[in-house]
C-alpha cells in the first residue's frame, strides 16, 4: 500500500496540523515572542459564512507546507506593514496567491496538452461548480477539441485543479484527501484556492 505524508490530520490537541504550520511559520518570523491569537485573525467571512482560521486553511489550500508559506509570503506581499494578521489583509493576499496557485498547476498540465490548455480553462471555468464531468468537459472542448476527454478531467482532479461534490450532504471530496477517483453522482466544484484568479469567486 502506498504512504502518503499528510499535513490534514489531527494531532489530537492542537487541530490540524495544518494550522500548526501556519501558526509556527508566523511565531517563527519574528525575533521577539508574539502572540498568536492575537496577532492573527481567528475568523474569515465570505458573505454570510464565516470560517475559523482552521477551517479557511483546510478549504483554501491543499494542506501543503509549501501552500502555507506561498499564502503568509503573499499576505506579507500585500500588507507588508500591517501591525496584526486580519481579515482585511488575508482577503487582500488572495489574488496573489490564487494567481501563483494556478500557474503551479497549468504548468504542470502544459507538459502534457501544451499551451492550449491555458486558454480552454480561462475560457471554460467560468463557475465554481459544475453539474458533472460532462459538464465540465463540454466548457474546455471549444478550445482542446480531442484532448477534452475523461483522463483529462482525472488528471484535473488528481492534481487537485478540481474536486467532487455531493450536493445532498454537501460534502466535498478531493484527491489531496485521500480520494482516489471522482465518483458519478458527484458534481465538480474548482478548488477554492484558484477561486480568484479564475474570476468566480461572487459566482
Amino acid at each position: 500500500m502506498e504512504k502518503t505524508l499528510s499535513w490534514i490530520t489531527t494531532d489530537g490537541k492542537e487541530g490540524q496540523l495544518i494550522k500548526e504550520v501556519f501558526k509556527r511559520k508566523v511565531e517563527h518570523s519574528f525575533r521577539s515572542k508574539i502572540d498568536f491569537d492575537k496577532f492573527v485573525t481567528p475568523n474569515i467571512s465570505f458573505g454570510s459564512k464565516t470560517d475559523t482560521l482552521e477551517e479557511f486553511l483546510l478549504t483554501n489550500t491543499w494542506g501543503r507546507p509549501r501552500d502555507v508559506v506561498r499564502l503568509l509570503n503573499s499576505i506579507q506581499k500585500k500588507s507588508p506593514n500591517a501591525a496584526t494578521m486580519d481579515e482585511d489583509s488575508i482577503k487582500a493576499s488572495l489574488d496573489d496567491y490564487s494567481r501563483a496557485s494556478s500557474k503551479e498547476l497549468i504548468d504542470e498540465l502544459g507538459v502534457s496538452y501544451g499551451p492550449k490548455i491555458l486558454q480552454a480553462l480561462r475560457l471554460g471555468i467560468n463557475r465554481k461548480t459544475f453539474s458533472t464531468k460532462q459538464h465540465l468537459k463540454d466548457a474546455l472542448a471549444p478550445t482542446l477539441g480531442d484532448k477534452t476527454t475523461n483522463a483529462l478531467i482525472d488528471e484535473f482532479f488528481q492534481l487537485g485543479l478540481i474536486g467532487g461534490y455531493n450536493h445532498q450532504n454537501g460534502h466535498y471530496f478531493w484527491a489531496h484527501r485521500g480520494e482516489n477517483f471522482l465518483k458519478g453522482h458527484h458534481q465538480i466544484r474548482i478548488h477554492h484556492a484558484l477561486w480568484n484568479d479564475f474570476s468566480i469567486r461572487d459566482r
